[in-house]
């Protein structure tokens, strides 16, 4: 099932012996039309109440032309809601327009277009929308983490891998281990690989400084400490419940961990 994308449709039909409306009916059924006008005066409102992805002008004079560039540079120019435009116009139209744009935002297609065409433009866009709501996603997920909204999202972190960004568990995590620039996660979950984050050790140190539970006991490691069995004052071993075997503290760090287990202690 392909992804709904809503669309703002600007054409007057005296002009058009085919509306784009029913074009779009009968090779993309899974754009739902919020809102039609004839007037590009009446868009902008229209725009700002009924928040569409897609803007699709079917444009023909060059006085049209001139207010839609106004139009769409307002809207690049703005900080609030973004919107995909597909401009129906003929060649000497598509040439204004690609000399005021330099965004992926802005498709274009004359006004005899092969259908396959504006299915390929309608794929793409609803294609760009899904990766742009995942982007905010992430964004807002980010936010909260950093922001401190722990009553939100008490237990987890983004991590930012190689391939890939993960949402994990803070309790999943054993320990996190650096390697030159990357930071690797060693996880609490069976047969899991370590995961590998492009992100270096001390960034995350600062994103888990209000959590608790990790400790850095060396300039490339830390543990988190609900995985701690016992250690060894002489010889600064940490030792991790089994599987995940024993870790060397730095000296120095050694020394603030007996400080902080002790402090821990306390406020139990």
């Amino acid at each position: 099932m392909k992804h709904e994308i809503s669309a703002v449709v600007v054409e007057d039909a005296k002009l058009h012996p085919t509306s784009i409306e029913f074009i779009l009916q009968e090779v993309a059924p899974n754009v739902r039309i919020i809102g039609k006008s004839a007037k590009l005066s009446e868009v902008e409102n229209m725009i700002g109440k009924l928040r569409p992805m897609i803007l699709i002008l079917n444009i023909l004079g060059e006085s049209e032309i001139k207010n839609a560039k106004e139009l769409l540079i307002r809207n690049e120019s703005s900080e609030g809601f973004k919107f995909q435009t597909i401009i129906l116009c003929a060649p000497e139209g598509e040439k204004h327009y690609s000399e005021a744009f330099n965004s992926g935002s802005v498709h274009f297609l004359p006004h005899h277009f092969d259908k396959e065409k504006l299915i390929e433009k309608i794929d793409y866009i609803s294609k760009s929308v899904l990766l742009h709501k995942l982007d905010k996603l992430v964004s807002l997920v980010s936010h909260l983490h950093e922001e401190g909204h722990k009553t939100l999202m008490p237990d987890w972190i983004v991590v930012e891998g190689v391939y890939f960004t993960e949402f994990i568990n803070t309790k999943d995590i054993v320990y996190m281990e650096a390697s030159g620039r990357y930071t690797y996660f060693h996880m609490n979950i069976a047969e899991s690989q370590p995961i590998c984050s492009s992100v270096n050790l001390g960034e995350y140190e600062k994103k888990l400084k209000d959590n608790t539970r990790f400790f850095r006991i060396h300039r490339n490691k830390i543990v988190n400490l609900d995985f701690l069995l016992r250690f060894s004052k002489k010889d600064r071993l940490i030792v991790l419940s089994p599987p995940y075997g024993n870790q060397i503290a730095s000296k120095d760090r050694f020394s603030k961990l007996l400080n902080y287990l002790e402090l821990m202690k306390d406020r139990v």
